[in-house]
């Protein structure tokens, strides 16, 4: 990993104590619990996105699974 930069943010006590017993129970870091909770939050969003383009760009073919293994063994 690159360098590093601190992210501040406020949150009543309450929060605080339950995201720090979280983090503790699982053997983490708050920090990491959090940066790892934010990027995965990410990825589920593009991943969202990438599945609702494909929708939007579906043709509709459909394929079996067999139809798809004679395809890949005729690529060989």
């Amino acid at each position: 990993m690159g360098a590093t930069a601190t992210l501040t943010i406020r949150l009543p006590e309450e929060e605080k104590r339950l995201i720090s017993d979280y983090a503790s129970a699982f053997g983490t870091s708050v920090s990491e619990l959090a940066r790892r909770s934010v990027m995965e939050k990410i990825e589920s969003e593009i991943d969202t996105r990438d599945l609702l383009e494909a929708i939007e760009g579906d043709d509709g073919d459909r394929y079996t699974m067999a139809d798809v293994m004679g395809l890949l063994r005729g690529a060989k």
